[in-house]
């Protein structure tokens, strides 16, 4: 039965993405000319949130990369640290 649960949302979600991905056709091609990853769940979700504003999603995704970049510095910065 929980299996059944599961597909059924699964489901549910690939529709609603598919949804967003028809309504924010434009703004999913100057996203992707941004060099935004568009494959990503997390883009439709901060298109919807920020109603198609594609320079808000920019933002956002960006202050998301540069966070991950500098994680992976220090990781690399402290590596021998970590490893102790």
């Amino acid at each position: 039965r929980d299996h059944d649960v599961n597909a059924d949302s699964r489901a549910c979600r690939r529709e609603r993405r598919e949804e967003l991905k028809s309504k924010y056709a434009t703004q999913l091609a100057a996203l992707t000319q941004a060099g935004i990853n568009v494959d990503c769940p997390c883009t439709l979700w901060q298109l919807e949130k920020n109603q198609g504003d594609v320079n808000k999603v920019i933002e956002k995704m960006s202050h998301r990369r540069e966070k991950k970049e500098k994680l992976a510095e220090l990781d690399t910065k402290y590596a021998s640290q970590i490893a102790q």
